[in-house]
């Protein structure tokens, strides 16, 4: 199926270079702002304890469970509104919106007493979260030629494993020196650079007669790759199917129970049961702009290297559960995990081509809603199936990352099978417009 334009770097032709050098400074704006709220995914869960402890803050466990469920509610669930919102409504003035909500986002939070007001202010958080991946994905989209794009999606997703690893080593030191809520308002410094940067932006664009409250295609984009016939292409639904799945792990166990998990295998006061989960994540930073390298290099063969990964997935997760291996070995198994999940990127690659180029946001927004849907679907199951079953009383030794270590496998081998019905689908369409 031919979907490749190897003309140039930029998707832009005959654009000013003005243009062309405003898109670019927003979409480095806003991967300034997804790193920052990449970091404040972390954060809350450790701020919001450290304010209960230092008294400025009265939160029971269970309003302090609930306060992090309406933020990744408002995260998961507002994601397709703004998909649907950065396609229509001026891109720059989108921008610059979001960023003063998340920045005012954080100053309730940091002045928050009571249940209420934090409530409010993850709701908010959350839904200025929901803006950052699929506003950075859908502008480097735009901006950057159809095969390079993988290579621009894989240094999002890594940026955002940087901020994941860099939230707590930085908030902790920062609320231990100046207690949490202070600590809070400092971390409002970059996105207010972001903001001053993108106000400044925004005068220069009306200093040149700019429109800036267009959509960003007003700007004149050359014709990419997303034709007529991709509109129905099997594949776009495959690839949210794909997405979730694979992503499933990262969400479900490598961020919740891979910890207990490699305690329980390994020992709790073991150090290499401790650095689990920051070896997934440094795979993750590693695999990400890898994956998109590696998609850009064999850019005609996606669904094959998607199958293989999730092949890979499926071998290297059945050796760290079942296999008894050594320490190191362990953690270097876990690091090819973290790298193995990094190849989402190829999957959104291929949402973002086969989309109509009016529903490319809210394809690319979809997609991200499945990479978190899967691994709380499998939380859920598991919560669940204990309370419901009342797994513990029935097998007093069963634990709830026991299950999630068969649900692992699983979850890998469905995500190679979807990935060899991408190959037969890619085969039947490429056959059909031959003919």
């Amino acid at each position: 199926m031919p979907m490749v334009n190897n003309t140039d770097v930029i998707a832009y032709k005959n654009v000013p270079r003005f243009r062309i050098s405003s898109l670019m400074l927003v979409w480095l704006l806003s991967l300034g702002f997804y790193f920052h709220q990449y970091m404040f995914r972390i954060i809350p869960s450790i701020a919001v304890p450290a304010m209960n402890d230092s008294g400025s803050a009265h939160l029971s466990s269970v309003q302090f469970n609930v306060v992090l469920f309406i933020f990744w509610i408002a995260f998961v669930c507002f994601q397709p509104v703004a998909g649907l919102i950065i396609n229509r409504l001026s891109y720059l003035l989108t921008l610059l919106v979001v960023l003063l909500l998340h920045i005012i986002a954080i100053l309730l939070l940091a002045s928050s007493r009571d249940f209420y007001v934090m409530s409010l202010a993850l709701l908010l958080m959350g839904i200025a979260s929901s803006f950052a991946l699929v506003f950075s994905l859908f502008v480097a989209k735009k901006l950057f030629k159809q095969t390079l794009y993988p290579l621009a999606s894989g240094l999002i997703f890594g940026l955002g494993g940087v901020a994941a690893i860099l939230a707590s080593l930085l908030f902790m030191p920062l609320s231990k020196t100046y207690g949490p809520s202070y600590a809070l308002q400092l971390f409002t410094v970059i996105p207010s650079i972001l903001a001053i940067t993108m106000l400044i932006l925004l005068f220069f664009q009306i200093r040149h007669g700019e429109p800036i409250t267009h959509p960003i295609d007003h700007i004149g984009l050359t014709e990419q790759s997303t034709h007529s016939h991709a509109t129905n292409h099997p594949n776009l639904a495959k690839s949210y199917a794909y997405v979730l799945f694979h992503g499933l792990p990262m969400v479900s166990f490598y961020s919740s129970w891979l910890l207990p998990f490699m305690s329980d295998k390994l020992g709790a006061s073991n150090i290499y049961a401790k650095s689990s989960t920051a070896a997934v994540f440094v795979g993750y930073i590693i695999g990400s702009p890898f994956a998109g390298w590696l998609t850009t290099t064999f850019y005609q063969t996606r669904s094959i290297l998607l199958t293989y990964v999730s092949g890979l997935g499926l071998f290297i997760s059945a050796l760290v559960i079942y296999s008894p291996t050594n320490n190191v070995t362990t953690l270097l198994l876990l690091c090819f995990l973290g790298v193995v999940s990094g190849f989402i990127v190829t999957s959104v690659s291929i949402t973002a081509d086969l989309a109509p180029a009016e529903k490319q946001s809210f394809a690319l927004s979809i997609n991200s809603v499945c990479s978190n849907l899967g691994g709380a679907l499998a939380l859920l199951f598991i919560a669940g199936l204990f309370k419901w079953f009342d797994m513990s009383s029935l097998y007093p030794d069963l634990k709830e990352f026991h299950i999630m270590l068969f649900l692992i496998p699983l979850s890998y081998g469905i995500a190679m099978c979807i990935g060899f019905s991408m190959i037969k689908s890619e085969r039947t369409v490429t056959n059909e417009s031959s003919i």
